[in-house]
């Protein structure tokens, strides 16, 4: 019976697949232009339209990747209220929205963060934190 099962498998439906590629790749290999240069020349002209697309339309990784009313989002908007961004003393520190800088925002559910308890337990991703700053910065110089 499986023997039965496997010669159906093998003539109905193996041999007309067989035969399909064959002739597919007969017509490929008489028609090579057809197949190689065409679609090349159909990707450059159709890939040559993402040059009209906006780059910088939708690359704020905040308003994408975070929830719309979000503790990050209000906790950067009292931020921003409350240090304003004075351009003339820049200060790479000071930046809260704009270039290639990471910001860290600490905060606890009940009492003060600034106890001798909660400050110990910072001082430990300070020192990754800072000693990765270090490292790419070295890094970056060695190029």
């Amino acid at each position: 019976m499986l023997y039965f099962l496997l010669d159906i498998i093998l003539h109905c439906i193996e041999k007309p697949i067989s035969k399909l590629f064959e002739k597919l790749g007969h017509l490929v290999g008489s028609y090579p232009f057809c197949f190689f240069v065409i679609p090349l020349m159909m990707s450059a002209a159709l890939g040559g339209g993402l040059n009209f697309l906006k780059v910088h339309e939708d690359n704020d990784i905040e308003n994408q990747f975070t929830p719309i009313n979000g503790p990050s989002k209000q906790a950067r908007h009292f931020v921003k209220e409350t240090f304003p961004s004075n351009d003339s003393l820049f200060s790479s520190q000071r930046l809260y929205a704009e270039g290639n800088y990471a910001v860290m925002i600490f905060s606890i559910v009940e009492g003060n963060i600034l106890t001798d308890k909660h400050t110990t337990d910072g001082i430990p991703l300070f020192s990754i934190t800072y000693s990765l700053a270090i490292s790419f910065s070295v890094l970056s110089c060695m190029r």
